[in-house]
């Protein structure tokens, strides 16, 4: 595991994605609702990223006053009409010259480990040529921003979304990419409706 921190903490910049409108949720945002005492979501995929040496982050999201406490950098959405390709945009066009890879993580994912990201991050290195590594549960689902990209396919991505395009997994089946299957579906539950906050709230102790 040294190895391959050391290889991410030169290499690799990393992005939550907040920028969706939770319309479902009453426009509350996701990334703020709490897994702990104190603690949301966001916040605990901010300790995660630094206990992995990844201490270049980053937030997309389209209301920065929200994000002001993380003290994080916050990316506007190039385009708020191209869903969540447009916070793979704003990344990649921020971390493509300082970086050689970005790790995407959705805000609303609080049972994602650190072991799991890890695991990303893991394959990536030891694949051969890999641009891209996305995450997929054995149910057959794919988890496309649960991923790790190299940050060279921006020109790419940028002609992708101009011919209309928006679907994150069909842009990585343009690249060279490896899925990453997860035994754990829980791992990759979304919160996306009230009963999903409903059932967050009463899964509170399990985050201590």
């Amino acid at each position: 595991m040294c190895m391959i921190a050391e290889k991410a903490k030169l290499g690799v910049g990393a992005v939550i994605l907040s920028g969706g409108k939770s319309k479902r949720l009453g426009g509350i945002p996701k990334g703020l609702l709490e897994v702990s005492e104190g603690v949301c979501m966001i916040e605990r995929l901010r300790r995660i990223l630094l206990a992995l040496d990844l201490n270049s982050i980053v937030i997309s999201a389209n209301e920065p006053a929200l994000y002001a406490r993380f003290d994080l950098p916050v990316l506007l959405d190039h385009d708020v009409n191209i869903g969540p390709m447009a916070g793979i945009l704003a990344a990649l066009s921020y971390f493509e010259p300082k970086c050689s890879a970005i790790l995407m993580l959705p805000c609303d994912m609080p049972f994602l480990s650190k072991n799991d990201i890890h695991r990303l991050i893991q394959t990536f290195y030891e694949g051969e040529d890999l641009d891209v590594v996305y995450a997929k549960t054995l149910d057959g689902r794919a988890h496309p921003l649960c991923a790790i990209l190299k940050t060279h396919p921006l020109k790419a991505l940028r002609e992708f979304i101009a011919q209309g395009k928006r679907k994150p997994l069909e842009f990585w089946n343009t690249l060279n990419n490896r899925a990453v299957v997860f035994d754990n579906l829980n791992a990759f539950v979304n919160i996306n409706t009230v009963e999903d906050k409903r059932r967050l709230e009463e899964s509170k102790a399990c985050f201590g």
